[in-house]
């Protein structure tokens, strides 16, 4: 309808203009309004901007696998083309080159950095237990805009370093956040090669939010799942 419209309009102008020069607490309170009238007029899902997080804890044994190349590409391509200059940024991984990490910041002013980072995250994997998900959570917790935005968490794991324990709390915490809140944290996992012994937990950690999921990533379903995923971005 005319509202949805009007919204979606307000929300594309502040997204693309450079003449606007809102305060972080001014476009706060544009979304929670936004968000609230929506619910009200129960009109489609508007683009109030997202936060994603890269979070990845691979063994280093996909190093030498085409997929791997694949996913640093994938990762790119979204990051690129599907982060808009609004949305937040942030980035987990621990890999043989050292750690690679970056607190949720805005892409705007932050591009460059981000996109540097990000590509070394998805070009080196890690050579012990190096869980990634108990800090992109913390990274989630640590950042305002995630109360304000909807935040994807896109964790790229085989199970190597998955810690049942801490998992599980973290599931509970995300499922307690997203009742609680206006926002919601989705959690989507992208398995490779998953030990069986944590298949099963792995894929209830997707039951967080309607707009989670899992996909058990391989080569012959890398290209449909991420042109997927760029649509719902």
């Amino acid at each position: 309808g005319p509202y949805f419209l009007a919204a979606a309009a307000l929300m594309h102008f502040a997204k693309v203009n450079d003449d606007v020069h809102w305060t972080s607490k001014t476009m706060a309170t544009v979304r929670s309004d936004l968000r609230k009238m929506a619910r009200v007029c129960r009109s489609p899902t508007l683009d109030l901007g997202k936060c994603v997080v890269f979070a990845l804890e691979l063994n280093e044994r996909w190093e030498c696998e085409e997929i791997f190349s694949l996913i640093n590409s994938k990762c790119m391509n979204l990051f690129d083309n599907h982060c808009t200059h609004a949305d937040y940024v942030g980035i987990v991984a621990y890999t043989v080159d050292g750690d690679h990490t970056l607190e949720l910041s805005p892409k705007m002013g932050n591009q460059d950095h981000q996109r540097t980072v990000l590509d070394l995250a998805t070009k080196s994997a890690s050579e012990r237990i190096s869980s990634a998900l108990p800090y992109a959570m913390q990274v989630v917790l640590d950042s305002s805009a995630s109360q304000e935005m909807d935040t994807y968490i896109l964790l790229f794991t085989d199970g190597y370093s998955w810690d049942p324990e801490p998992y599980m709390s973290i599931k509970w915490q995300l499922t307690r956040m997203n009742k609680d809140n206006e926002s919601n944290v989705h959690m989507i996992i992208f398995g490779l090669d998953v030990e069986p012994e944590h298949i099963e937990e792995i894929r209830s950690m997707c039951s967080v939010s309607k707009g989670s999921f899992f996909v058990d990533l391989t080569m012959e379903n890398i290209d449909e799942t991420f042109s997927s995923l760029s649509s719902i971005f």
